[in-house]
């Protein structure tokens, strides 16, 4: 054994002296491959050749694509009226996180691909709620002076189309028709669809102690709780007490408090918004779907799958048929595939999303509400590496397609294929 120690170790020399420098990681607009040579290095009688043109090239960066609407850093939004309806993207990746838009700080761009800020927001969403959307933008920021680890942000509102938006002046939201709820731990303001402000109100205004506000602020931060839906002429507080039968409601006409019954608060709720749930009972002559009064059925029965309506759509999700609710075929039934709802992230549309288990590769294909396939070969070669990988994702904002990828974002145009707006992440992970 002693008689392989020098030739192990001249190995070993030979093996380290052949390791080429480190080359420069390439840039979007170009690559550097290393050339083929081959290199002999005596070391005690040994030689080692090295043939680099074994190894594969690196593929070419993508390049960017898009532009801006303004040459100079763009920190907040500059209100103009010819953006037209503004969309958010990625770009820039802070940190490991899943789902991977997570971990993002967003910009907005216009639909053709101008950037109109560079990307600042932790966050950028529609001022969403069950079944639809305001056109309002919630726009928010970090801010490191707020003491609260749970989520240290200032948030701003504007326009959808960028017309008009708000200084940082709330911390947490919660949308309903009626318009969207603002509040700071100090104060309530309720704004319109329309952006103006339509009440506002100190703890004391309301009748409310501090800390009673306290548990209404908590729970439209934390989306949870019983607190925080404006509906119609009420503001749902709190409550009444731990049996959670009924809910004390500050109303807005009066400016007293107030209290229903569980029961009939999720009765006006349903009866303002006309957004009760779907019930469905499926049988021999296919699912009856009813609400309220409103009665359909649907000429198809899957007894041991889910029924999702989605507007006019009517999902079976395990049978992977799709009716409209009077009763016309938009998908047939197929085996072994299922259908979902590819939702906008800003509220508008969507798109179905068939995925077929059949084979060997899963395959998913979409289509637009009415049945016709949308090709979207940008996506190919991604359908099976989205569940393994976490930094893939694909989603539909704004009508465009977005490809969240390790180190990119991609915007895509749903009905031309074609990419309108492509940045780097500057993402400097493993």
């Amino acid at each position: 054994m002693k008689r392989l120690l020098p030739i192990c170790a001249a190995l070993l020399l030979a093996l380290t002296a052949c390791t080429p420098p480190a080359e420069p990681s390439p840039g979007p607009g170009g690559v550097q491959t290393p050339c083929a040579a081959e290199s002999p290095i005596p070391s005690q009688g040994l030689t080692v050749r090295t043939d680099w043109s074994k190894l594969e090239p690196r593929p070419d960066p993508l390049p960017r694509v898009g532009s801006r609407w303004y040459a100079d850093y763009t920190a907040d939004l500059i209100p103009r009226e010819d953006y037209g309806e503004l969309i958010p993207y990625a770009g820039l990746r802070l940190l490991d996180d899943w789902p991977a838009s997570t971990g993002c700080l967003y910009g907005l761009m216009t639909a053709d691909g101008a950037a109109v800020t560079d990307p600042v927001f932790s966050s950028v969403s529609r001022a969403g709620y069950d079944g639809g959307a305001l056109p309002l933008l919630v726009l928010r920021k970090g801010d490191p002076a707020l003491d609260d680890n749970w989520d240290p942000a200032m948030l701003a509102v504007a326009a959808a189309d960028g017309s008009w938006v708000t200084g940082y002046d709330y911390r947490c939201c919660r949308a309903s028709q009626q318009g969207l709820l603002l509040l700071t731990k100090e104060r309530l303001t309720a704004m319109g669809a329309d952006g103006q402000i339509l009440h506002s109100y100190s703890p004391e205004e309301m009748g409310l102690s501090q800390e009673e506000f306290d548990r209404l602020f908590s729970d439209v931060l934390s989306y949870e709780g019983v607190g925080g839906t404006w509906c119609g002429d009420y503001i749902s507080l709190d409550w009444t007490d731990d049996s959670t039968t009924a809910v004390r409601l500050y109303q807005l006409s009066t400016g007293e408090l107030t209290t229903m019954g569980y029961d009939e608060w999720n009765d006006y709720y349903a009866a303002q918004s006309g957004d009760s749930a779907w019930e469905w009972t499926a049988g021999n002559g296919g699912t009856t779907l009813t609400r309220g009064g409103e009665s359909h059925v649907i000429p198809h029965s899957t007894p041991d799958g889910w029924v999702e309506v989605q507007g006019d759509l009517v999902l079976f999700s395990n049978s992977c048929a799709v009716y409209t609710l009077d009763g016309k075929e938009i998908l047939p039934p197929r085996d072994h595939a299922s259908v979902s709802w590819m939702r906008d992230a800003l509220g508008d549309g969507g798109l179905l999303a068939v995925t077929d288990y059949s084979g060997e590769s899963i395959i998913i294909t979409y289509y637009r509400p009415d049945g016709t396939p949308v090709p979207l070969p940008m996506l190919d070669g991604w359908q099976d590496t989205m569940g393994t990988r976490w930094y893939r994702q694909a989603g539909l904002v704004g009508g465009l397609i977005e490809l969240l990828d390790w180190n990119t974002a991609s915007y895509y145009d749903l009905d031309t294929g074609e990419c309108v707006f492509r940045t780097y992440l500057g993402y400097e992970g493993e």
